[in-house]
């Protein structure tokens, strides 16, 4: 070996066992989350997350790290919503905060949603720090997962508490001395919940529980719909997009009985990122609306139960996933929108208006409108 490589070599070992004895006297500093974070800027492309980290230099002699790196990342269900990074940080002695500004990811919200809907609307929320911090030649990481917690949401459960309120009785027809003259459709009950889901769409299974009070056989309805939060239309369908996946084996509904039907609707998650971004605009809050309308075909007679505009349905939920409150949800009511046929109140099983447009329908069936 020449005198110059030997000179190297014991060069280098002494560097390191100085950097060695000196992190010895300095010792290492910790660090964890204070606050895991604020919304800051949040714009239509761009959400921004300021957190604040604390560190402890417990230093023996008077040192400061300098040129430091901080890493900051926020994970739910493993999958990388906020990152960020800040450097040339000074750490001095003793007890500090640092802030660090991260990002939302946009394109990571479907991937993180369909991990969040499988688990039942459950997250692992996992907040991995690292520091770099350079002492001679020797770069020096500390890592630390500073911060764990769950976040809940219940989104699917205000839909099924929606649902349960659109029992009722709905006639097209007026009422002339105790009969109505057009059919009439009961909804006894109603609940939701999730289907199967992938990053790209998700799909809501609907389920209605339908009576027939007429004395004449009625064709099972088709169901169309739309749900909106803050006013962006998550998903909305027509009676041919609602695929029937539970029926009775005629698709008819006899006089008297009642039919639990299950409707499968299918929601693009390209429209969850910007529900999410305003949920986050608006404090993480939403104000919801639910719209349903039944529909069927009578002697080639389109008929759409409740009339006019259907049912629309309000709720209303918050969350706490950055933000300092408790999560909560209300439902809100339910109105039935206005029409020149009869309308039916939530309130009440009957509340019929006169309308002479309609005339009494025959003991025939029809078809489901497609």
């Amino acid at each position: 070996m020449s005198l110059s490589k030997t000179k190297i070599l014991f060069t280098t070992a002494v560097i390191l066992a100085g950097s060695a004895a000196f992190l010895g006297l300095t010792q290492k500093p910790s660090f964890g989350v204070q606050d895991r974070g604020d919304w800051n800027s949040v714009g239509q492309e761009n959400i921004s997350v300021t957190s604040t980290i604390w560190i402890n230099n417990p230093s023996k002699i008077k040192f400061n790290y300098s040129d430091v790196k901080l890493q900051y990342r926020v994970l739910m269900n493993e999958i990388v919503l906020v990152k960020g990074t800040r450097e040339g940080v000074k750490i001095d002695q003793g007890n500090q905060t640092k802030t660090i500004n991260s990002t939302l990811l946009y394109d990571k919200i479907p991937d993180w949603w369909a991990t969040h809907v499988r688990n039942s609307e459950v997250s692992k929320l996992r907040i991995p720090l690292s520091v770099k911090a350079g002492i001679g030649p020797v770069t020096v990481p500390f890592h630390t997962v500073a911060y764990r917690d769950r976040i809940d949401t219940d989104i699917i459960g205000m839909f099924d508490s929606t649902l349960k309120q659109v029992r009722g009785e709905y006639n097209y027809g007026t009422e002339i001395a105790g009969y109505s003259t057009g059919p009439v459709i009961e909804v006894v009950g109603g609940s939701a919940e999730w289907g199967q889901v992938t990053s790209k769409s998700t799909n809501i299974l609907i389920d209605l529980r339908i009576r027939n009070p007429n004395s004449y056989p009625l064709p099972v309805p088709g169901l169309s719909g739309k749900i909106e939060m803050n006013q962006i239309a998550l998903v909305e369908w027509s009676t041919s997009q609602a695929k029937l996946i539970s029926s009775p084996e005629d698709n008819v509904i006899a006089p008297g009985e009642t039919e639990e039907l299950t409707f499968r609707v299918k929601m693009d998650n390209s429209k969850i990122d910007d529900w999410l971004a305003s949920h986050i605009r608006r404090g993480e809050r939403t104000e919801g609306t639910l719209n349903l309308k039944l529909a069927f075909e009578i002697q080639e007679q389109q008929i759409t139960l409740p009339p006019g505009e259907g049912i629309r349905c309000n709720f209303s939920f918050r969350t706490a996933i950055l933000e300092d409150q408790n999560s909560s949800s209300s439902f809100n009511g339910c109105n039935i929108g206005s029409s020149s046929s009869t309308n039916n109140s939530l309130d009440s099983n009957k509340d019929p208006q006169n309308d002479s447009s309609n005339n009494i329908i025959d003991d025939t069936v029809g078809e489901v409108i497609g």
